[in-house]
């Protein structure tokens, strides 16, 4: 009888000790999570956080090589607001002085890039004076260009000047075009992540599938302020209604069947602002809500609707969607949900393994 036991015993503990070391196995290995989404959504800037929270952020070298993206955000956001009907041509401001002022920017600015190495007082100067007519504060506040909305032109005393240095801030919100394939390795509470950030210019989303192998999770993004905004390519398609058609395609995809597919409704902050004014119904012609405009009630209607118009795309009903809100340039808030997102992936790999 005694023998008997101790067989048992030894049978129990060898189970233990194979979940143990396949339990083992699934924190050892690297967890790749691959974001996409459409241009300007806020993919890169989950990337940038992840180097902030779990590496040792950014080092003097590419703290001066992002003063020349903020540079010249703030020319393209001044271009943009000087240009007719936010087009090419010069508009007139409401004196002769500040048109020459405008001429000069635009002189300074070049063909769309602003090769200075720093903006000087003058500069800045001249910025504010024109910030200050009329006309451009008219377009300024009810524009959605993302260089005008990123908040530099507020700063530009403290970025003028040869002592400027980009904060984490700063980097957060500049905005360059991601081309090409950008990977970030860190890790996150003893668990090894790789992020593989693609651009998503409709250009650059050839590129996508060359990335789809041993993928962990989708993390994808969508602006959720861009309901009313038609695509950079091509004016007259709507950048929420493209965002929502690849999204149809990757939640479908059989490359990515078995990926963790994980939607961050971003932009969160610049929608809250946007929903207090402009209806969604304007553009989505079957969202209809009793809530007043401006109103959480409003607001909260506006987010359930987007959130299913996602959702609903994926047409397998055993395959869970992990939606967030996000707002990917507030630190704090990232770090909650992707606290989330990494217990959600670890969770689904124990159970694969047998696990759980």
């Amino acid at each position: 009888m005694l023998c008997c036991d101790e067989g048992e015993g030894s049978r129990t503990n060898r189970a233990i000790n194979k979940l143990l070391r396949r339990e083992k196995r699934v924190y050892d290995s690297q967890i790749k999570l691959l974001l996409l989404g459409a241009g300007e959504s806020g993919k890169s800037t989950i990337a940038k956080q992840m180097k902030i929270l779990h590496k040792e952020g950014f080092d003097e070298i590419e703290r001066n090589q992002y003063k020349i993206v903020v540079y010249n955000n703030i020319m393209q956001s001044m271009l943009y607001l000087l240009s007719y009907d936010f087009k090419k041509q010069p508009i007139q401001l409401s004196s002769s002085v500040l048109n020459e002022t405008a001429e000069r920017l635009i002189r300074l600015a070049g063909d769309n890039f602003y090769a200075e190495e720093t903006i000087h007082k003058s500069t800045a100067e001249d910025i504010k004076a024109l910030l200050d007519d009329p006309i451009i504060h008219s377009r300024r506040s009810n524009c959605d260009n993302i260089y005008v909305c990123s908040g530099f032109l507020d700063d530009i005393d403290r970025i003028a000047g040869e002592k400027y240095t980009p904060t984490d801030q700063d980097i957060l919100k500049a905005r360059a075009k991601t081309t090409g394939i950008v990977e970030i390795s860190f890790t996150m509470d003893d668990v090894m992540f790789k992020i593989v950030d693609v651009g998503g210019q409709r250009c650059q989303r050839r590129k996508w599938i060359n990335c789809f192998e041993d993928v962990s999770a989708v993390v994808f993004c969508a602006a959720l302020n861009e309901y009313d905004v038609g695509l950079y390519e091509d004016p007259t398609i709507n950048r929420m209604t493209e965002s929502i058609t690849i999204f149809n395609n990757i939640s479908n995809t059989e490359w990515l069947r078995e990926s963790a597919m994980i939607l961050f409704l971003n932009k969160d902050d610049l929608f809250r602002e946007k929903i207090k004014r402009v209806p969604l119904s304007e553009y989505f012609s079957e969202f209809t809500t009793k809530a007043d405009l401006g109103s959480q009630e409003y607001y909260e209607a506006a987010i359930d609707y987007i959130k299913q118009k996602f959702i609903t795309q994926c047409t397998s009903p055993a395959r869970q969607i992990y939606t967030h809100i996000t707002c990917a340039t507030d630190t704090d808030r990232v770090r909650v949900v992707f606290k989330v997102v990494k217990d959600v992936i670890l969770r689904r790999a124990l159970d694969s393994a047998g696990i759980l």
